[in-house]
């Protein structure tokens, strides 16, 4: 008989394993059950009355981290029991079993539906087939185990992480250094326009010279007056004046 069976791995220390086929198998750890159980889940045939849908779909790629989910279903007139032993999903990596992967339930309903998830591991070359296939058990007088088909995926390559953008240069600041022996040069200062005249230049003739008058003139005249009367006077004395004998 298969003791309780914990969502994820056995809680239990040591199991006696009654297989299908008769055969028993002893555990005496969670990781041993879980081997045990999908190692019998692996093996044989598929069996009629039992199904698997998984997301994404058999066949198509997944990379690491994308995450796989299992829905199984059963037909529980299978199983003449309200309960079932146990319901696993055991994954394989090109044919060997990754049991950190797998999931297994029990006991359970006999209600017809099992759901798990995993996710795609690290790790695992680019191409290689990374496989599912789920089984219902009880003991062999209550219906004996029923297994769905293998589906499987493709691992792909890790998709590459987007280039970071190339950083803009800034220009350093240019040192004191850099400048020295070039004295700043002040700005010229700009001139202001010189306004042009809207009428023509008009050339200038020469000079002309006007008649002299007013004071100038009536002192020059006085003077050659006087100069006349003295000079006369002078005349007139010399003529009335003898010489003595």
């Amino acid at each position: 008989m298969l003791g309780r069976l914990a969502r994820g791995g056995l809680a239990v220390s040591t199991l006696v394993l009654t297989l299908g086929t008769g055969a028993t198998a002893r555990a005496d750890t969670a990781e041993e059950v879980n081997a045990a159980i999908c190692a019998e889940a692996l093996s044989g045939g598929d069996s009629a009355g039992i199904h698997h849908v998984v997301d994404p779909p058999p066949g198509a790629s997944v990379h690491p981290g994308d995450v796989v989910i299992v829905n199984v279903s059963w037909d529980p007139a299978l199983f003449a029991t309200p309960s079932v032993e146990g319901a696993a999903n055991c994954v394989t990596a090109d044919g060997h079993a990754i049991t950190n992967l797998s999931e297994i339930e029990g006991p359970t309903d006999n209600d017809g539906q099992f759901q798990t998830k995993f996710t795609v591991p690290d790790g695992l070359p680019p191409g290689a087939s990374l496989c599912e296939r789920a089984m219902v058990f009880t003991d062999g007088r209550s219906g004996g185990k029923s297994r769905t088909a293998m589906t499987c995926h493709v691992v792909a390559r890790a998709a590459a992480a987007a280039p970071a953008p190339a950083a803009t240069a800034v220009p350093a600041p240019a040192s004191p250094a850099d400048n020295r022996g070039e004295a700043a040069q002040p700005a010229a200062p700009v001139q202001p326009p010189v306004p042009v005249s809207a009428q023509p230049a008009v050339a200038a003739g020469p000079a002309r010279r006007l008649p002299a008058t007013g004071s100038g003139v009536r002192i020059l005249l006085s003077l050659a007056g006087m100069a006349f009367v003295f000079g006369g006077g002078g005349i007139g004395a010399s003529v009335g004046r003898r010489r003595p004998a």
